[in-house]
């Protein structure tokens, strides 16, 4: 009887931490949709845009990765970008620029 109540309980604690890391935001999932971002970004600059790249990317809480992006431009200057990618109660990545220093 105590065996079943133990697997019991394993079996619960299993399904809740799987159901609590299911709403918890990935790296490569706020990365990727970090270089898509800066991708759009330095397209929307059209010719003057030469390159472009995601750095780092922190962690803030379970929900919300920020990450460090670089847009270089053809005259020799350049941007960086803090993105905030936050996921949302509907599973949907929210993205913002919270950061923008050129020069």
């Amino acid at each position: 009887m105590r065996t079943k109540i133990a697997l019991l309980c394993l079996a619960a604690f299993l399904v809740v931490g799987s159901v609590a890391a299911a709403h918890q935001l990935p790296y490569p999932t706020a990365r990727k949709f970090t270089k898509q971002w800066v991708q759009e970004a330095c397209d929307d600059r059209g010719p003057s845009c030469v390159t472009w790249k995601v750095t780092k990317c922190g962690r803030i809480n379970v929900h919300r990765v920020d990450c460090i992006a670089a847009i270089a431009f053809r005259d020799g200057s350049a941007c960086v970008f803090i993105l905030e990618n936050r996921l949302k109660p509907n599973n949907f990545v929210h993205q913002r620029r919270r950061s923008t220093k050129c020069g």
